[in-house]
């Protein structure tokens, strides 16, 4: 009785921890998240699943000071990585790097930045 205890404790100790592991990997995951950076005459958002994310780029084509389906759309993929506040996206040949605090993130490339909020 005490060998089949003794096993019993071992084997729980070790899916535990197992277990803890597969948790921490996760939890930097953007996975299903909605980020947005709404100006006057664009919106940027990214759309994020497991490793890609999506850049949609909308803006005001017509120059009727409305963002609609009239208006011009670009769309993207990339990827992307975090390592803890720190974010890095590769979408072709530009890479950007920012931050993220809360719900703002702020991301910057090629000299430019631009700060998105979580929806």
């Amino acid at each position: 009785m005490k060998k089949l205890t003794f096993i019993l404790v071992v084997l729980m100790a070790t899916m535990f921890s197992a277990c803890s592991s597969d948790d921490d990997n996760d939890s930097n995951s953007l996975d299903g998240t909605t980020w947005v950076a709404d100006d006057e005459d664009e919106i940027r958002t990214l759309k994020f699943q497991k490793t890609t994310v999506t850049l949609i780029y909308q803006y005001d084509a017509n120059g009727d000071g409305v963002i609609n389906a009239a208006d011009g759309q670009e769309e993207s993929t990339g990827t992307y990585s975090v390592d803890g506040d720190k974010i890095t996206i590769k979408e072709g040949k530009v890479t950007s790097q920012g931050t993220i605090s809360g719900n703002k993130m702020v991301l910057s490339a090629d000299g430019d930045s631009v700060t998105y909020y979580k929806k």
